[in-house]
């Protein structure tokens, strides 16, 4: 369910709108494999960016040190492109 809203999202964002997409889980991969399908169904084009540069300040932040800087479990695609036409 998690990949089919992520891909309504990203079809319901304009180009150049950016979809955040935040989870608790610790698991990279399955934030990779739910976050990369999604975008694949989608159809539409999309970058994937580095979330701390399109998030509100004030994001709660990696507390151990040597954790990565973007925390596994967000991450931000920006839809790329033009509006289809009708």
């Amino acid at each position: 369910m998690q990949r089919e809203l992520l891909a309504a999202g990203l079809r319901a964002a304009r180009p150049g709108g950016v979809v955040a997409y935040v989870t608790c889980s610790p698991h990279t991969v399955e934030t990779h494999v739910t976050v990369t399908e999604a975008a694949r169904r989608s159809g539409v084009p999309v970058d994937f960016v580095d979330a701390r540069t399109v998030l509100p300040a004030g994001m709660p932040r990696a507390r151990r040190s040597g954790e990565e800087p973007q925390r596994p479990g967000r991450v931000a695609i920006r839809r790329t492109g033009r509006e289809p036409n009708p």
